[in-house]
């Protein structure tokens, strides 16, 4: 008689969560995901069983009552957990002694949960280890938000120090300041609403220069596998998440992590991100996710299923022989509605013609779409229809310039004085100024 393996409990059951349930369906796992959203369509999967709880914004309650039932039923059975999001993994640490007895999650076994989540702490492992980061002023007081519009250089950003807390309040990852008065005015909203923020250096890259490395670590400190992703374009562009993206060979990357990883003795899957500046070519750190993120589903076509590491880790399975590596750089995975939301911003801005664009995603997998797993993709496919028909996909962010005011690096008629335009072969041929577009 076969027996049926453990199943693996999916934290927040978006697309990070789709691609967590596939990798770990495809070989047999059974998969529960916890949700917040009926109208989710990575519910529609065939590799999960989705169950709908109240947001944990809400309260823990729903959550962790329904966890230790489940866990109670399996019991002597231990099952795996795996947070998907930020607000979860922060539930699953609050939480971890009393979910013990029944689930196996891997996380870091010291420090605190907002250190981990929130960027300061990170930056100081990295400056520990001399891996350049961005300029970075932490805003405790209006004081400290006053010294740091006298300081810092402008263009800059005004950034959450945890950034679910942030989404919740403004639906975007960050504020963009163009001079003085924007950086005040972002960073008092912010602070009148509760949420520690951080000023930093805006490094005037494009959005093909940040490189995501990704890994699965264990308990003793072995890198089970990993890969570099890089991105290739933005939703929203400059400042959002990966709409199209490629699995890459970049060893300055996976080093530095490496060392990162080291310094803060790292456990679990986690994703690093960096940006390359074109000033000096440092990559420099931006940010590490203490969970699986967005492009989880690019490391595992690629042939690094962290996921399947990571659960069979956890229940003592015997470790691969080496690190597991991309079997074939090349793939890429995007978000088609979100892609497509930013083309006109690309192709105003970064000169990228929309034959080109459109070319970019023969060979290209949409996240929500699987050869053996139609159901999300039907869903994906009513809201993509339901947000064209309500003119979602049209315009630019808010928070940016006009096209011409990016495309000539003016920013309220004025260009910052320290920057130098850096040559740029890997999209136009073209030398780009000094905000990181085609000149």
């Amino acid at each position: 008689m076969t027996t049926r393996p453990p199943p693996a409990y999916v934290l927040w059951f978006g697309p990070t969560g789709l691609s967590v349930a596939r990798a770990l369906g495809r070989e047999g796992i059974p998969v529960v995901g916890l949700h917040h959203d009926v109208n989710e369509p990575c519910a529609g999967t065939r590799y999960a069983r989705v169950e709908i709880l109240p947001p944990l914004s809400s309260g823990d309650g729903p959550w962790l009552e329904y966890l230790l039932a489940q866990g109670r039923d399996l019991a002597p059975v231990k099952a795996v957990l795996i947070p998907g999001s930020d607000a979860s993994w922060m539930f699953a640490w609050r939480h971890r002694a009393a979910l013990a007895p029944y689930f196996h999650v891997s996380m870091p076994q010291h420090g605190l949960a907002d250190e981990w989540v929130g960027k300061p702490y990170q930056y100081a492992a990295a400056e520990r280890v001399g891996i350049p980061f961005p300029r970075t002023f932490t805003i405790a007081s209006a004081a400290d938000l006053e010294r740091a519009a006298g300081e810092a250089t402008l263009p800059c950003l005004v950034k959450p120090v945890l950034s679910h807390l942030w989404q919740r309040e403004y639906g975007t990852k960050l504020a963009f300041a163009r001079d003085v008065d924007e950086l005040m005015r972002h960073g008092r909203d912010a602070m009148a609403r509760g949420l520690d923020i951080m000023v930093q250096e805006y490094i005037p890259a494009a959005d093909d220069e940040i490189y995501c490395y990704y890994s699965y670590r264990s308990a003793e400190g072995a890198t089970l596998g990993h890969c570099v992703i890089r991105k290739l374009r933005q939703n929203e562009p400059r400042f959002g998440n990966s709409s199209m993206s490629q699995c890459i060979d970049q060893p300055r990357v996976v080093e530095q992590s490496l060392r990162l990883m080291d310094a803060l003795d790292y456990q679990g899957i986690g994703a690093i991100e960096f940006k390359r500046d074109p000033r000096d070519d440092q990559f420099k750190l931006m940010e590490l996710n203490v969970r699986p993120t967005l492009l989880m589903g690019l490391a595992a076509d690629s042939g690094v299923n962290l996921p399947l590491l990571a659960y069979r880790d956890l229940l003592g399975e015997k470790p691969p022989a080496r690190t597991v590596t991309p079997r074939r750089h090349g793939r890429r995975v995007g978000i088609f509605m979100n892609d497509l939301r930013s083309a006109r911003f690309y192709h105003q801005v970064d000169g990228l013609s929309y034959a080109k664009w459109l070319w970019s995603w023969i060979g290209a997998r949409d996240i929500y779409f699987a050869w053996d797993d139609w159901g999300p993709f039907r869903g994906y496919i009513h809201m993509f229809i339901d947000h064209l028909r309500r003119g979602r996909l049209r315009g630019f962010p808010l928070s940016f310039p006009t096209p011409e005011q990016w495309a000539q690096g003016k920013w309220d008629g004025q260009v910052h004085p320290t920057v130098t335009t850096a040559p740029d072969i890997r999209r136009t041929g073209k030398a780009r100024t000094p905000f990181g577009h085609a000149a």
